[in-house]
């Protein structure tokens, strides 16, 4: 079974907020989390997502000027590895 969950994480906090109200408004299902400890050197707002809207998600964070650190796959415990589509 996949366990690995899909994190996009910001370059601000700002940008992680702004996020959350954006996809919330959009009602795309997804949620705002603290940046797990393997991705310490990032900012501390993340948003978890399906991997099934992965193109959906960066259709609108790219229209609305959001910037992130990127997209990645991550697992308790285990190094975070940057997610590829």
């Amino acid at each position: 079974m996949e366990n690995k969950k899909l994190l996009v994480v910001f370059t601000s906090y700002y940008f992680g907020d702004k996020a959350d109200k954006l996809l919330t408004e959009l009602e795309v299902p997804h949620q705002l989390m603290a940046t797990p400890p393997e991705l310490y050197d990032m900012c501390g707002l993340s948003i978890q997502i399906e991997p099934s809207i992965v193109e959906q998600v960066q259709a609108i964070l790219k229209e609305h000027k959001i910037s992130m650190s990127g997209f990645f796959r991550y697992e308790k415990g285990k190094v975070a590895v940057a997610y590829e589509g």
